[in-house]
């Protein structure tokens, strides 16, 4: 991003935070598509079994909420995440 936006974000304290701007659950449902696939294109995998993964780490749980707020708002059954170890 430029420059300004960078400083602008970090002064608001959120440069490194991962979530979901609130406007994107009201969009149209080709959008809410367009940013699933995307978020899965970035870290989405589809496990041995068929199944589509989406994985954050511990600290990005805001991103993981919101992806499962945004597919159920689709009307996709979505199993609730939990942490590892």
């Amino acid at each position: 991003p430029p420059l300004e936006v960078v400083f602008i974000l970090s002064d608001m304290g959120r440069l490194r935070e991962k979530r979901i701007p609130e406007i994107y659950f009201s969009a149209s449902i080709e959008q809410r598509l367009s940013l699933v696939q995307g978020l899965l294109d970035q870290d989405g995998t589809i496990s041995s079994n068929g199944n589509i993964e989406f994985t954050q780490s511990a600290d990005h749980l805001p991103i993981v909420r919101g992806m499962v707020r945004l597919l159920r708002s689709l009307g996709i059954v979505v199993h609730e995440p939990h942490l590892a170890g």
